[in-house]
């Protein structure tokens, strides 16, 4: 029984290697049968694959909403239009506006730049009448600045200097408590209503109004102030 069994392994043993060469060239034809592309279809038909899923329809709210969307863009589009519309149109009239030469500057309507806020005063040509006949002299106006509280005499400390340049003669007047004031002709100076009128390089003229007993009324009175030069003492 022994001698069977090692004869039968003896037999399959040297079948093996040709096994396995019949395999080898076996296995590669059944491979290239399977790797072979699918035999294309007839002419006309068209086959779609089994694992692509159909494209599906568009629904309604997708229908409506790219109108929408559209309308909203052609909206835009127009707004934007209208206001570079608007735009042209107006800087068109300002620059026909200032290309017109029938513009005439008048100014009763509108305001002139020209024209300086600060108007200077004036003293009055004709003298000023008392409050009555039988009565003095008219009641004189309330100071209204340090300048107007001013007498004579402390005007006459207080002139420092005389300054001049593009804009005219300055004086510079200096009052009891040590301030300084810039005053040109026009300025009002001292009491009894007085008014600068000229300014010289060596002295101040001040008009001033004083009461005429014999007419009984208000009348100009020029006053010169004397500019001291250096060195010298003011009384």
């Amino acid at each position: 029984m022994m001698l069977l069994i090692q004869r039968k392994n003896s037999w399959i043993g040297s079948l093996a290697p040709l096994i396995c060469l019949i395999l080898w060239m076996v296995l590669p034809v059944f491979a290239a049968q399977d790797a072979s592309p699918t035999a294309p279809a007839p002419s006309g038909e068209v086959t779609a694959p089994a694992d692509t899923p159909s494209a599906s329809p568009t629904t309604e709210t997708e229908q409506k909403a790219k109108p929408e969307a559209t309308d909203a863009v052609k909206s835009d589009e127009q707004a934007q239009a209208e206001k570079r519309s608007k735009a042209k149109q107006a800087r068109d009239r300002v620059i026909a506006a200032l290309m017109n030469k029938d513009f005439v500057y008048t100014p009763d309507e509108l305001i002139d730049p020209f024209i300086s806020f600060v108007v200077a005063q004036t003293v009055a040509s004709e003298p000023r009448k008392g409050d009555t006949d039988d009565e003095g002299p008219p009641k004189p106006q309330l100071p209204l600045t340090p300048l107007q509280k001013m007498a004579a005499g402390q005007i006459e400390r207080g002139f420092k200097a005389v300054i001049w340049g593009d804009m005219g003669m300055r004086a510079l007047i200096e009052d009891n408590a040590g301030k300084g004031y810039i005053v040109g002709v026009g300025t009002p100076l001292g009491g009894n209503n007085g008014l600068i009128t000229d300014i010289q390089s060596d002295r101040l003229v001040i008009q001033q109004e004083v009461w005429d007993a014999n007419v009984k009324q208000m009348v100009p009175q020029t006053v010169e102030i004397k500019l001291s030069k250096a060195g010298e003492k003011k009384p």
